[in-house]
Order: structure tokens, then C-alpha cells, then sequence
């Protein structure tokens, strides 16, 4: 076969599945339950699509380990330096996830 020939979807297709099966035992930690997972699993706030400690509720939700929390914004005049946010995040982590840093 030269390098320019056109595989069909068939060949396409069975090299695909031969390929998968090759890597098969090294994605298997990756699907593993939390427990027996070597490592954690996060997420940005952000990627959340959540601008508050809701995030922490998206995140427990969707099985991730811990969420990485943003400072805010300009329009909500950076809502993390505030007190009462600061404080419902923490709560939010006491019952959602062991805290961390």
C-alpha cells in the first residue's frame, strides 16, 4: 500500500477496533470507580458553566473529585474576596468534598 491510497470505510474501520483493543489495558483506570482510581478527577468552575459554589453541586453530580474555584469578575467585583462566599464554599466543601489544596 502506498502511502496516497485511500483506505475504504471497512479498512477504516478494522484498523480503528485493532488499534482501540491495543490500548485497551492502559485506559482501563480511567473508567475505574473513585475508589480504586489512583487519581483525582477536577474541573475548572468555568468549565462548570457555573460562576458560584453551585459548581461544587454540578461537580459532585457528574462524579468529579474537586472543583477548582474562580475569584470572580469585574461585574461581580471578584465575589471569592467576600466573606459570605467564602464561607458557603467552605460549607459547600465540608459536606461535597475533603478539602484540599
Amino acid at each position: 500500500m502506498t502511502p496516497f491510497q485511500f483506505l475504504t470505510r471497512r479498512q477504516m474501520i478494522v484498523r480503528t477496533a485493532a488499534a482501540s483493543l491495543g490500548f485497551a489495558p492502559h485506559l482501563t483506570p480511567l473508567f475505574a470507580d473513585e475508589k480504586s482510581r489512583g487519581f483525582k478527577i477536577g474541573a475548572c468552575e468555568w468549565s462548570l458553566h457555573k460562576g458560584d459554589p453551585s459548581s461544587m453541586d454540578v461537580a459532585k453530580q457528574i462524579g468529579i473529585d474537586g472543583v477548582q474555584l474562580g475569584m470572580g469578575s469585574v461585574e461581580n467585583n471578584l465575589h471569592l474576596r467576600k466573606p459570605e462566599v467564602q464561607q458557603a464554599c467552605l460549607a459547600l466543601l465540608k459536606t461535597h468534598f475533603p478539602l484540599s489544596a
